[in-house]
């Protein structure tokens, strides 16, 4: 996994493009990987559809390793130009 936050800029709405690259910037120098990635659809309200991921983010600082668990932050996702894209958290 790469931090790319040209990447994440590209599968985000408009409105959360700048949190995009903020996330994608404090993970450039911490070697991230992804472990036991999986995801599935979670909610919706009138705007959004929610996707839970299964999973974690394992990044390396120092000689310490820190991991994210993916479950406890549901994305949003909308729609934009047809595509979805992802808009924040739950």
């Amino acid at each position: 996994m790469k931090a790319d936050a040209n990447q994440m800029v590209t599968l985000s709405c408009a409105a959360w493009e700048s949190q995009a690259k903020i996330e994608a910037n404090s993970f450039k120098n911490l070697a991230p990987r992804l472990e036991g990635l999986s995801c599935a659809e979670s909610g919706k309200d009138a705007n959004a559809t929610f996707v839970t991921c299964q999973g974690k983010i394992l990044t390396n600082y120092g000689a310490e390793v820190r991991e994210f668990n993916l479950a406890d932050r549901p994305f949003k996702l909308v729609q934009e130009s047809s595509q979805w894209r992802v808009c924040g958290y739950k």
